[in-house]
């Protein structure tokens, strides 16, 4: 799609049509601050609800996950090691793990170039699936092509080949390829995986995500048809039960059961509407409000007998209550989840990150400013869990509340993680804007941010800002042919017919 709007981008500098347009109005003070209507439109924060599931969601306690503490004893053998057998890619490929654990990218690749560059057969006594399992995730790990044909190639030799059992289905989900994800787990439990607890997991969650997948996808004409369904059959679980028989771990299966049915309510939710204010309009039935209920009694006693990890059980609970319509009960499960996040088991494919965006979506939802900015301000004291994003999302909502100080702090802290970041540059163009401080400044922001963006939403709020400084800047031809470049290519942009016919006059 960025093809499609670097051509707009080459549009805009042609020549306008003999039409010319002039503004039927002054701007005033009030347009200004709150950018003619649309600020919220083109500056807010975009929060949404999220349920993941990770192998981790599986632990029954917080000591069942494996560190991602520092391990100097750890380091210190693997090197040792080493150094007696410098050219040995097993113990290359573990140091690089080692940092990659820690997210120490620089160390992580360089063991992993080393890997790559020395890998031998010899190495893995003769196992020509762990060979090219192994190979496979340090191509993967290092961006290069062929780990996908070293993965298969493994799994051809042994479907129950550990590292690329542990990858490749996750990756193949990343690409929708779910029919290969899905055969590649059978595969497994066919072939007497000693780990079937993973291989079921695994084939659950590709079962969850094609579905979701597919729901995200539905014509909204069918929406109203599949809301009337109970939400227990929206997805088709038959295939994980026939294999359930094959955990030895009863506890597992109770486990899996519970987070399929909170995932089922995840999925309804997703077919609820919203109204003119985006309030959900929550449509469970009395039968299904109390099959949620008693979900949440499971949970519970899944907590009272440490059956499933506290985080885990708490984020079920928070999201579930959410549903029932208990935001202060939700609320108060999510920030137990929070808590209770053991900051040394923070990982990528297990962190309390599910709760902090769904905490956030519920202040927003509640219009709970303070606990909102609260929120994002503790978040960004933990250096486990904190993003770029945060510092941005800050930015938006001090933009919002009009503290231009503090936006254009949280900008420079998210610009010394990531200069390259599209919304940077276009909230700075804005703070510059409200105090009206740069016009030259502020369209060099905006000319920066053009460079970096990706997605079509970026290219909308870019052009609809643009056009609107336009306006402000006495330049109204230009600003008509940005919101009709925006109409010819976006489906019904009401904020462009509002403005085109609030704002502008053909001229006389």
């Amino acid at each position: 799609m960025k093809t499609l709007y670097f051509l707009i981008l080459l549009l805009v500098i042609l020549p306008a049509k003999s039409q010319t347009y002039q503004l039927n109005k002054n701007l005033i003070d009030r347009d200004r601050n709150d950018f003619l209507g649309c600020e919220k439109e083109v500056f807010d924060v975009d929060e949404s609800l999220y349920f993941s599931l990770y192998t981790g969601d599986l632990a029954s306690s917080f000591s069942e996950i494996e560190d991602k503490r520092k391990c100097p004893e750890c380091l210190e053998k693997l090197r040792d090691s080493l150094t007696k057998d410098t050219l040995n890619s097993q113990l290359l490929f573990k140091l690089g793990n080692y940092y990659d654990k820690i997210d120490d990218k620089n160390n992580s690749n360089y063991y992993y170039k080393g890997a790559l560059k020395h890998i031998d057969i010899k190495f893995f006594d003769k196992d020509s699936a762990s060979f090219y399992g192994t190979r496979s995730i340090i191509k993967f790990k290092l961006g290069k092509s062929g780990f996908i044909e070293d993965a298969e190639k493994a799994l051809s030799l042994n479907p129950n080949e550990d590292l690329s059992l542990n990858f490749y289905p996750l990756y193949l989900i990343s690409t929708q390829d779910y029919e290969k994800a899905k055969s590649i787990a059978i595969n497994s439990l066919n072939n007497n995986t000693p780990y079937p607890e993973k291989a079921v997991f695994s084939l659950f969650l590709i079962n969850a995500m094609e579905r979701l997948a597919e729901l995200m996808a539905i014509d909204p004409s069918l929406k109203k048809e599949m809301r009337q369904k109970n939400y227990e059959t929206l997805i088709d679980w038959s295939s994980i039960k026939n294999y359930l028989e094959k955990l030895n771990n009863k506890q597992a299966t109770l486990k899996l059961n519970n987070l399929g049915g909170a995932f089922n309510v995840f999925i309804k939710l997703v077919l609820f509407d919203k109204n003119e204010k985006g309030k959900i309009l929550f449509d469970f039935s009395d039968k299904e409000k109390k099959q949620i209920k008693k979900l949440e009694s499971r949970l519970i006693n899944c907590l009272k007998h440490k059956t499933l990890n506290e985080y885990t059980a708490y984020k079920c609970l928070g999201f579930i209550n959410f549903c029932l319509e208990d935001e202060v009960a939700a609320i108060a499960y999510y920030q137990k989840a929070i808590q209770v996040f053991p900051e040394n088991k923070v990982k990528r494919q297990f962190n309390p990150e599910d709760a902090y965006t769904n905490l956030l979506f519920i202040y927003k939802y509640l219009d709970n400013k303070a606990g909102y900015e609260n929120l994002l301000l503790k978040k960004i004291e933990d250096p486990e869990v904190k993003s770029i994003s945060d510092y941005i999302n800050l930015s938006k909502f001090y933009l919002l509340e009009n503290h231009i100080e503090k936006t254009r702090f949280y900008l420079k802290e998210a610009e010394k993680i990531n200069p390259q970041q599209f919304d940077i540059y276009r909230l700075k163009a804005q703070a510059d804007f409200v105090e009206e401080t740069d016009v030259i400044l502020e369209w060099f922001y905006m000319n920066k941010a053009s460079r970096l963006a990706k997605t079509d939403d970026d290219y909308y709020r870019l052009y609809l800002q643009g056009a609107i400084y336009d306006m402000f800047n006495n330049k109204p031809n230009e600003a008509f042919n940005k919101l009709s470049i925006i109409k010819r290519n976006r489906k019904d942009c009401e904020t462009c017919d509002r403005l085109i016919s609030t704002y502008f006059e053909t001229e006389n």
